[in-house]
């Protein structure tokens, strides 16, 4: 039986106001690209920044996905979701050791360079570039970390 290991990051923010899905894409800049290939390694700090590092090695995005919605009229909804996923050989019991190291590097993240570009770029460089785009104050709620999730269990595919 194989084993999976996966964890899923979530953004989101609101705006006042319905505003052209364009116009706000263009303001978010690339940051949420999709990743290339994954550089993260549980334990060294500094193997890549946002989004590579965010990618444990021999880990693949399952789901990276940027949308813009309208949940009232007056509102305009960010929302981004990247969850990454790996399958291991043999049941989890059998992969505990290695496991381990991942789930350490989850619960240490904010120590990350991935984590430290990303917190930078969102509050540095987004939501300012939000808020010049539309030449007000424009942030119900700013672009900012909504959730932050690690699964793992017997099972796999």
């Amino acid at each position: 039986m194989a084993s999976r290991g996966q964890y899923l990051l979530r953004i989101g923010g609101r705006l006042e106001g319905k505003l052209e899905k364009k116009d706000v894409l263009s303001a978010l800049g690339h940051i949420f690209r999709a990743p290339k290939d994954g550089k993260g390694v549980p334990g060294r700090k500094n193997t890549g920044g946002w989004p590579e590092g965010f990618v444990l090695r021999n880990y693949s995005p399952c789901q990276w996905d940027l949308k813009v919605d309208y949940p009232h009229p007056d509102q305009t909804m960010i929302s981004f979701r990247a969850e990454i996923h790996h399958t291991f050989p043999n049941s989890l019991y059998q992969n505990r050791a290695e496991m381990l190291r991942h789930v350490k590097w989850f619960y240490h993240y904010r120590q990350y360079r991935w984590w430290k570009e990303l917190t930078k770029h969102l509050e540095e460089d987004v939501n300012p570039a939000l808020r010049k785009k539309f030449k007000r104050d424009c942030m119900l709620e700013r672009l900012w970390f909504r959730d932050w999730q690690w699964y793992c269990g017997n099972g796999g595919c």
